[in-house]
């Protein structure tokens, strides 16, 4: 459950759009522990395409474990300009525990006023990192919807 690998395994396919490929049959390694996480990146010429992830238990529906899990806390930077009406803003999240963030939530708030800024179009949002993992994460939103206040983000999570 600490996020190391377990097992790994990379297979090449080609696919048409809107169309499932079973490019690989995945094992389950005897040592897993009770819950544990599975990760599936698809790239295309080196560029990412998709990233999933899940958490899996070896009982299905049992998720227990999780319950024993260490506090984190990630370490962020924000960054963010005005472009005429619009705000665009750059979060970057890092996990430098020993211990997995899961379901990571990120909130655009008002810095003086604590109210959730609405809405904002998140290139992504409640996602896990494990331990030396980082995510950048950009950001827009409208002035109007700011109630003249400089945004902050806040994170949540498991």
């Amino acid at each position: 459950m600490d996020g190391s690998v377990a097992w790994e395994k990379q297979a090449e396919t080609n696919s048409e759009e809107d169309t499932t490929n079973r490019c690989m049959k995945l094992s389950w390694p005897d040592d897993l522990s009770d819950v544990h996480y599975v990760t599936l990146r698809l790239e295309e010429k080196d560029s990412l395409v998709s990233d999933n992830f899940y958490v899996r238990g070896k009982e299905e529906g049992n998720y227990k474990a999780l319950g024993l899990l260490g506090k984190t806390t990630l370490e962020s930077t924000f960054t963010c300009a005005r472009e005429g009406e619009q705000w665009k803003g750059t979060l970057v999240i890092r996990n430098d525990t020993p211990v997995p963030a899961l379901f990571v939530r990120i909130n655009l708030m008002g810095e003086t006023d604590h109210e959730q800024i609405l809405p904002v179009i998140y290139g992504d949002n409640y996602f896990s990192l494990m331990p030396g993992e980082q995510r950048i994460v950009e950001m827009k939103w409208n002035d109007r919807d700011t109630r003249g206040c400089q945004a902050e983000a806040r994170l949540e999570g498991f």
